[in-house]
């Protein structure tokens, strides 16, 4: 059976967001082992404020350091809270997601030109949005739960 060009479209699309997941993993796990350490050493944060601090120092090292890299325009800081940030802030990182996706069609001309209209006929943003925010927020749960973990290992 054939392959559609929404099949292949959709498994691009979890390629590109598998990637973004990937590295604010890398980036996560490398701050959690080289930093965490020096956060539950500090005598002079409160055991309240411990977790907060590290939680919010974990997500700009691993999600907005990640995607400012990468030049997706987002908000550099939290304003609210992590789940606002991710929903506010998806239509960016699929915005910036698109343009790699067209970058790969070559150089411009013509072909390229069709190539990228047919590339958004075919893409439902709505959908990828959806997908992108739950990866992410998925992403960002896993991390949650090691840092909780990490903590309470530190507090025994």
């Amino acid at each position: 059976m054939a392959t559609s060009n929404q099949e292949r479209l959709q498994n691009v699309i979890g390629l590109v967001v598998w990637a973004d997941v990937d590295q604010i993993m890398v980036r996560a796990k490398v701050f959690l082992e080289e930093f965490a350490p020096n956060y539950l050493a500090d005598e002079t944060l409160h055991p309240d404020n411990l977790l907060d601090q590290l939680r919010m120092d974990l997500f700009n090292a691993s999600v907005i350091d990640y995607l400012d890299g990468r030049g997706v325009e987002v908000e550099l800081s939290v304003e609210h809270d992590i789940a606002t940030w991710i929903e506010a802030n998806t239509p960016a990182m699929v915005s910036a997601n698109l343009r790699l996706m067209e970058q790969q069609f070559g150089a411009p001309g013509v072909e390229t030109h069709l190539d990228v209209v047919k590339l958004h006929q075919l893409i439902k943003l709505n959908v990828f949005e959806a997908v992108q925010q739950r990866a992410i927020e998925e992403c960002w749960a896993t991390l949650e739960t090691m840092l909780v973990t990490l903590t309470e290992e530190a507090a025994d």
